[in-house]
């Protein structure tokens, strides 16, 4: 069995008939200090991730831009800003066409950086304010929306030095107000788009949408929504908008859930929706391949004092709703809950994320898979960092399976990356049968639990065998771990879990001010440690190497994201295994080892 590369197995099933060497998983977690607010894919699939970085003694504020790799999340680089201020981010990421990376944010500042390096291509601090959007076009001139000395403002730069080529501002009639721009576009010809608010009184918020021409910046339409009796002054503005590629048509998203399409040529309003009233905010959109827009944002209920997280399909057409879907939390929930980013999958199906509200006021992040036509649950992935501060911002895809999501994690500036199509990594570890020719311990034992969504849990144990050092590879830098459950239908395997741990990373930690490894090195083998893990539900795995009938593997997991059946009631024998492609480890499990075999239970020594 002896083999070059460094992946590897855990696995628990029935049928002994596969072979080892199966490709590396691209799923994993990396929490650093900070915290991230925007993600954008890279054409070769690594992610980037903008937001702010805290110090060692957990002072927090910096601008902070970190390149991570597609299959590991090892970090390739990472950019921290000179900008000075503690309450100082990068608000948005781009990639242009060159591989290369734009990142903005506080006091207006805009950073070019070398794609493959990270290094400082050119910076630019235009005049004070807040870079909140950007867009890169055809050329790779970067466009800017924000606010700048209290002003509506978008500034167009040049790509290759970042000067300046030209400005736009509206001003509102109050200069105690910012008038911003939230976001910004380029359409297919080229023109740029901007929506937000302007602030003129009587009667208050503008909820603003502007068309510039892409070369010289002149004004070639404007729309302007007046705040509605049912939305509050300050709720009101344009937070997200979308271009819709076959028509070039503008849709805006913002304030009392208030969705616009707008005539790309003239301006002129197609259609509007006004889904919610005072505190609701649709702060993400997208258009899917026919058209139709999916929305997400909050929806404010008065009565209870709390908002909701909605998710919402219309029509791109009309406007008409086609479905939704709002989730409150749990019963105990003392916060509100949020849909903070949107995106659409090839064929139409809408990936959302952001946070339900807990008990107690926290909040735990959600990243949810829907089906296009009907908004029907396709999956679900969730974590509670056991502090309530776990929150998912943005979402990036690359129309082949691979869905990144930034946001925080206990405070921690944290990036995953899972398999669309299913919320799982994307990886081929888990094989259809288990392996063969592998070692026997003497002892262990495998205890599962799926009695609550929210209580799953796992452990399984393997002792009294052997196994070297050398055995385990380096889970540090590239070996992957995978953990897979079978039962027997027939016979014939059935995959009933799979949850990877894959190599590198780093995981959140007891004190979050600390970037801490995922994997780290004992004296006898390796420990990985993920404190409340965002992808695969394993918080624990040991490899202890010993010879003489000494060695111990353990693994143990908990929470929704072990995505264990709604039933249990496993057929034996069942198998557990560790392996990596040189070496695995085996238990079998008879009916006389189960001790406990119910739709909730499962449960076996021997």
């Amino acid at each position: 069995m002896d083999k070059t590369a460094k992946s590897a197995v855990l696995v628990i099933g029935v049928c002994l008939t596969s072979v080892l060497g199966f490709r590396t998983a691209r799923a994993w977690q990396a929490v650093s200090r900070g915290a991230a607010n925007t993600v954008a894919l890279m054409s070769d699939g690594d992610v980037v991730a903008g937001g702010f970085a805290c110090s060692p003694l957990n002072f927090c504020g910096g601008f902070k831009v970190v390149r991570l790799a597609r299959d590991s999340g090892a970090e390739r680089w990472r950019y921290l800003g000179p900008f000075g201020d503690p309450s100082y981010a990068a608000n948005a990421v781009v990639v242009d066409s060159a591989s290369d990376v734009v990142a903005a944010g506080a006091a207006f500042g805009v950073v070019k950086l070398a794609g493959s390096t990270g290094t400082e291509v050119w910076r630019t601090t235009p005049l004070g304010g807040d870079a909140k959007s950007l867009a890169v076009d055809s050329a790779g001139d970067v466009v800017v929306g924000g606010t700048s000395t209290h002003d509506f403002t978008v500034v167009k730069l040049s790509g290759s030095t970042g000067a300046e080529l030209w400005r736009v501002t509206l001003t509102g009639n109050s200069p105690s107000f910012d008038d911003v721009a939230y976001a910004v576009a380029v359409d297919p010809s080229g023109d740029v788009v901007a929506a937000g608010y302007v602030f003129s009184y009587p009667p208050g918020n503008e909820m603003v949408t502007i068309k510039l021409a892409g070369s010289t910046g002149t004004e070639v339409w404007r729309h302007a929504v007046a705040v509605p009796t049912v939305v509050s002054n300050g709720d009101f503005f344009a937070a997200a908008l979308a271009i819709e590629p076959s028509s070039g048509d503008v849709i805006t998203a913002g304030g009392g859930f208030t969705v616009v399409r707008m005539a790309s040529g003239t301006g002129d309003e197609l259609w509007r929706q006004v889904m919610g009233g005072v505190g609701s905010l649709a702060t993400s959109v997208a258009v899917d391949d026919t058209g139709n827009v999916a929305v997400g944002g909050s929806l404010y209920d008065g009565h209870l004092g709390l908002s909701t997280f909605l998710a919402v399909k219309v029509a791109g057409a009309s406007g008409a709703e086609l479905w939704r879907l709002e989730l409150t939390g749990n019963a105990e929930s003392q916060a509100g809950s949020d849909a903070r980013a949107v995106v659409t999958e090839p064929g139409g199906d809408v990936v959302a994320a952001g946070y339900l509200g807990n008990k107690s006021g926290s909040v735990v992040s959600i990243i949810l898979r829907l089906d296009g036509g009907t908004g029907a649950e396709i999956w679900r992935r969730m974590v509670d960092d056991g502090r309530g501060l776990s929150v998912v911002d943005a979402l990036a895809i690359d129309g082949m399976d691979q869905v990144a999501a930034a946001g925080s994690f206990r405070r921690g500036f944290m990036v995953d990356n899972i398999q669309a199509s299913d919320g799982h990594p994307a990886s081929d570890l888990c094989p259809p049968a288990p392996l063969t020719g592998c070692r026997t311990g003497g002892r262990s034992s495998i205890f599962l639990r799926a009695d609550d969504v929210d209580k799953q849990r796992l452990v399984w144990k393997w002792a009294r065998g052997n196994a070297i050092p050398s055995d385990f590879g380096d889970p540090r830098t590239v070996t992957d771990y995978q953990l897979c459950v079978y039962d027997n239908v027939a016979t014939t395997p059935r995959l009933v879990l799979r949850a990877p741990v894959p190599a590198g990373g780093t995981c959140a930690a007891t004190n979050s001010s600390v970037d801490t490894p995922c994997w780290e090195t004992t004296s006898t083998g390796f420990r990985y440690g993920g404190a409340t893990p965002f992808l695969n539900g394993i918080s624990s795995v040991v490899l202890k190497a010993a010879t003489a009938g000494r060695a111990a593997i353990s693994a143990k997991g908990s929470g929704n994201n072990l995505t264990l059946p709604a039933a249990l009631g496993l057929t034996p024998p069942v198998v557990a295994q560790l392996s990596n492609d040189a070496v695995c480890w085996t238990a079998e499990y008879a009916a006389a080892d189960v001790i406990a075999n119910r739709a909730t239970v499962f449960g076996a020594r021997n």
